[in-house]
C-alpha cells in the first residue's frame, strides 16, 4: 500500500470513529467502532472481494464478529494462529497416508492369508460362491481330539457320581452329620443360637445395671440438677455480657478522648507546626 493509500484510511477511521484492528490471511480488515464517550459499539469486517475469500471458515475471528469472544486477537496472535492450524493440517495429511498404507498391507496380509487357506483346504469361492473342499489334517492322528476328551470326561464323572450313596433320611447321615433332620429343625437350631448369643452379649450390661443407685436418678433429683446447670450457664452468661459492657464503655471513653484531642488540635494547628510537633 501506498502512503496516500494509508492516509486516507487513517483518515476516514477519524472521521467513522473506529480501529482497525487486524487483517485476516484473505485481506478482509476488522474494525471496531465507538461512540462519541469512546465506548465500543458495533464490530463489522470489510471484505476483501477475491475469488478465494473464506471468511466465515475462520473460527477466530467469525467468533469474535458474533461476540462470543471478548478481545480481537492481536496481528502476531491471529499468524501464529494460522501457522498451528497449517501445522495441524499437514500433519493429519501424514496421519492419513500412513493410515492407507497400513490398511493395505493389512489387506495384502489378508489376501495371502486367504490363497495360503484355499491352498491348504482346498476350498474354492467366496461368498455364496464359497465351494468346501477337503480338509487335510495336518495334525498326529494318534493325539485325541477335544470333543473324545470331553465325552471320557462325562462318563467318569457319571460313573463317580453313581458310585455315591443314596441320601436316605432315616438311616445315613447328610453332610452335617445330622441324622434325620429337616429345614425347620435348622431354622430352630439357628434361633436358640441366637437367643444364646443375645443372652451372652446382654449379661455385662445387666450386671452393671445392677450396681446402680436408681434413687439418684429420681425426677426430683434429675430436676433440681438440670435448674443448677441452667444457673450455671446464666450466671456465665451474664458475667460475660457486664465484661463486654465494660470493655466498650472503655473503647467509647477512648474515642471521646481522642475526639477532643483532635479538635483541640486543629484549633491549635498553626502552634504545633510551629512546635514541630
Amino acid at each position: 500500500e501506498n502512503k496516500l493509500q494509508v492516509w486516507r484510511e487513517k483518515r476516514e477511521d477519524r472521521y467513522e470513529n473506529r480501529e482497525l484492528l487486524v487483517v485476516d490471511k484473505y485481506g478482509n480488515r476488522y474494525y471496531q467502532q465507538y461512540t462519541e464517550e469512546g465506548v465500543p459499539s458495533k464490530r463489522y469486517v470489510y471484505l476483501n472481494f477475491t475469488g478465494m475469500n473464506q471468511w466465515k471458515e475462520d473460527p477466530t475471528m467469525e467468533g469474535w464478529l458474533r461476540r462470543r469472544r471478548e478481545t480481537a486477537p492481536t496481528q502476531e496472535e491471529l499468524e501464529r494462529i494460522y501457522i498451528q492450524r497449517e501445522d495441524l493440517e499437514r500433519r493429519g495429511l501424514e496421519w492419513d497416508k500412513k493410515e492407507q498404507k497400513l490398511i493395505e498391507e493389512y489387506r495384502a496380509k489378508r489376501n495371502q492369508a486367504i490363497e495360503q487357506e484355499r491352498k491348504e483346504t482346498g476350498s474354492i469361492g467366496e461368498g455364496e460362491r464359497f465351494v468346501p473342499g477337503k480338509w487335510k489334517d495336518s495334525k498326529d492322528k494318534s493325539s485325541q481330539s477335544l470333543s473324545t476328551i470331553a465325552e471320557n470326561s462325562m462318563t467318569e464323572l457319571e460313573k463317580a457320581l453313581a458310585q455315591l450313596p443314596k441320601w436316605d433320611a432315616t438311616e445315613t447321615e447328610n453332610m452335617y452329620g445330622l441324622k434325620g433332620k429337616y429345614m425347620i429343625d435348622f431354622q430352630n437350631d439357628d434361633k436358640e443360637y441366637m437367643l444364646k448369643k443375645e443372652q451372652e452379649m446382654l449379661a455385662p450390661v445387666n450386671k452393671a445395671l445392677a450396681n446402680v443407685d436408681w434413687s439418684e436418678y429420681s425426677v426430683e433429683k434429675v430436676s433440681l440438677r438440670f435448674n443448677q446447670e441452667q444457673e450455671e450457664e446464666l450466671k456465665a452468661a451474664k458475667e460475660e455480657l457486664k465484661e463486654l459492657t465494660n470493655l466498650g464503655k472503655k473503647m467509647l471513653e477512648k474515642k471521646d478522648k481522642y475526639k477532643k484531642y483532635s479538635m483541640f488540635r486543629s484549633l491549635y494547628s498553626d502552634v504545633f507546626e510551629k512546635a514541630g510537633v
